[in-house]
């Protein structure tokens, strides 16, 4: 973020938001990346005019959004139900962009875990935007550039230092003959009116259909939005995921239970190994022997347990 930043003149004439997976932890990321911008740089606020050469930073623990009405643009935080197990989000961000400013929004993905910004990528693209992903082979992680380089139909791969002239030019061509506007699909309307808070559960029906998951936030029902790639889901809360980030919740689910079984396990050991010593000492030398005999049972399944999580590790 510090060299795309960098690139970005001091007459910028675009508004920049940036998101970041900062969780609910404190910030110091406007502090940090205005020391090499020539731009102004603060969290942003909701109702927040969205001005040309300022840049605006996701506090943690809210989704940053834009909105247009008749008054103009301006911002709107959010601490609606997390997606991709994050909030801030990306998604969000570029959804509430692309339906806001159709051509004119350009969303760039830099290096990330999983694909976070990939539905939003697609959201701007169907409403006339464009789109630029930091180039995977210099990312620190590949994977959100590179699924959105596979999936949301990429403008420009650039190494980071790149990316801030190039944005340049793309926004000084914009202002000279932008593109003519597209229809915002409904999937993305229906997706920004529950990060805005005002879920509409009855649309879900309209955009997607009930999948036989469940939500790892919540355990609601998970609908499969449609005509997105690779498929993502929503819940009745307002939790969503992209099937990637669902398959990780999944598998920190399993790795969950069996370790809590393990535990359980163990316990069950102990307390036949006590029964068994109790048993003894009343000369109940039958019942001794039976529950040694369920203790080592425990004590053998907990091993297998123990072994496949191990393996599953390595």
């Amino acid at each position: 973020m510090q060299a795309v930043l960098a690139g970005l003149p001091a007459g910028f004439q675009a508004a920049v938001l940036i998101v970041m997976h900062v969780g609910q932890r404190e910030s110091i990321l406007p502090s940090l990346l205005a020391s090499s911008c020539a731009l102004p740089v603060k969290h942003a606020h909701s109702h927040e005019a969205l001005l040309p050469g300022r840049v605006l930073v996701a506090p943690p623990d809210r989704h940053l959004l834009v909105l247009r009405d008749g008054t103009g643009s301006f911002t709107q935080l959010s601490r609606s139900a997390r997606e991709n197990h994050c909030r801030p989000a990306i998604d969000p961000l570029f959804r509430s962009a692309a339906a806001s400013y159709g051509p004119r929004a350009i969303g760039v993905i830099l290096s990330g875990q999983l694909d976070d910004g990939t539905i939003g990528l697609q959201a701007i693209k169907m409403c006339g935007g464009q789109a630029i992903a930091q180039s995977p082979d210099e990312a620190t992680s590949a994977d959100m550039p590179s699924s959105a380089i596979e999936h949301a139909d990429i403008d420009r791969v650039l190494k980071a230092r790149e990316i801030g002239p190039i944005l340049t030019a793309m926004v000084e061509a914009a202002q000279a003959g932008p593109a003519p506007p597209r229809p915002v699909p409904e999937w993305v309307k229906v997706e920004n009116r529950f990060v805005s808070e005002d879920m509409d559960m009855d649309a879900l029906s309209r955009i997607g259909h009930p999948s036989t998951f469940t939500c790892p936030e919540c355990n609601g029902t998970l609908w499969q939005i449609d005509g997105t790639r690779p498929p993502h889901y929503r819940c009745h809360t307002g939790h969503a995921f992209s099937e990637r980030s669902l398959a990780g919740s999944q598998h920190r689910n399993v790795e969950e239970a069996l370790w809590s079984a393990v535990r359980a396990l163990h316990e069950k050991e102990k307390l036949y190994r006590q029964m068994a010593d109790a048993a003894h000492t009343g000369s109940y030398a039958r019942a001794a022997e039976e529950y040694v005999e369920q203790a080592l049972d425990a004590q053998r399944k907990a091993e297998v347990l123990r072994s496949l999580l191990a393996s599953s590790a390595a």
